[in-house]
C-alpha cells in the first residue's frame, strides 16, 4: 500500500466533556494532542487547534462544563519538541545541534533495554528547536491563544524536565545559558496561565499548580 499520516482524535472535545461531567467535583484534568498537529506535533509557532478534535465552539462549551464542576483542565504542550517537520520548520536552521554539529535527533530511553529507540515516544523520534527561538515560540502561542477568546491552563511536557544546551558552530548556547532562556519562558507561561509540570526540576517546580511523573530516582 502506499504509506500515509491520518491525524485521528481519541478523545473529542465532546468526549472529554462527557468524562468531565461524570467526575467528582474538584477533578484535574490533562488534555493532549489539541495544538499544532497533535500529540506527533509540528513547530509549536501558534495555538493552531487540531480540527479533528472539534470545533472552538465545542471547546468553550467543554471549559464551560469544567467551570461548572469545579474541575481544572490542562492542555498539554511540548513547546520546544517537533516530531513533524510540518509548515515552516527546517532542524538544519531552527533545531539545536549535537557536539558533532548535527541536528540533534533524540529518542526516548527505556531502561529495561538500556536502548534509546523512538517506539514509545510515540513511534518516531523527535527534533527540539534551540533555546534560542523559545522567546518567540512562547510569544506566539500565548498570542494566538489570547487571538482565540481562550483561557486556557497549560500542561508543560518539556520545559520543565528536559536539560537544553545548543552546540552549533560559532553560535553555542551552553546549558546555564538555555536554562535561563528556559526559565524564561515559563515565568513568561505562568504569567498567563496555571501551569502543570511534567517531573520538573527543583528551579521550575515553585511556578505549578500541579507537578506530574516526579521522579522516584536518584541521580546519585
Amino acid at each position: 500500500g502506499v504509506p500515509y499520516d491520518k491525524i485521528t482524535s481519541m478523545s473529542t472535545y465532546k468526549d472529554v466533556q462527557a468524562i468531565v461531567e461524570a467526575l467528582p467535583e474538584g477533578s484535574v484534568v490533562q488534555y493532549d494532542g489539541a495544538f499544532n498537529g497533535g500529540v506527533i506535533s509540528e513547530l509549536n509557532d501558534g495555538a493552531r487547534l487540531v480540527k479533528e478534535n472539534g470545533t472552538v465552539e465545542e471547546l468553550k462549551a467543554l471549559l464551560t462544563a469544567a467551570e461548572k464542576k469545579n474541575t481544572k483542565l490542562y492542555w498539554q504542550i511540548n513547546l520546544s519538541r517537533v516530531y513533524d517537520n510540518g509548515r515552516t520548520y527546517v532542524p538544519y536552521f531552527h533545531a539545536l545541534r549535537d557536539y558533532s554539529n548535527e541536528a540533534a535527533e533524540i529518542y526516548l530511553y527505556t531502561p529495561d533495554t538500556a536502548m534509546f529507540n523512538g517506539r514509545w515516544d510515540p513511534i518516531r523520534a523527535y527534533t527540539r528547536v534551540s533555546p534560542r527561538y523559545l522567546p518567540y515560540l512562547t510569544d506566539k502561542f500565548l498570542t494566538e491563544l489570547d487571538e482565540q477568546g481562550l483561557d486556557l491552563n497549560l500542561a508543560i511536557g518539556d520545559l520543565g524536565h528536559d536539560v537544553f544546551a545548543d552546540f552549533r558552530y560559532n553560535s553555542t548556547i551552553n546549558q546555564v545559558q538555555a536554562n535561563d532562556l528556559v526559565m524564561d519562558a515559563l515565568a513568561t507561561l505562568n504569567s498567563k496561565a496555571g501551569l502543570a509540570l511534567n517531573d520538573p526540576s527543583s528551579e521550575a517546580a515553585p511556578m505549578a499548580d500541579y507537578t506530574v511523573n516526579v521522579s522516584r530516582v536518584s541521580s546519585q
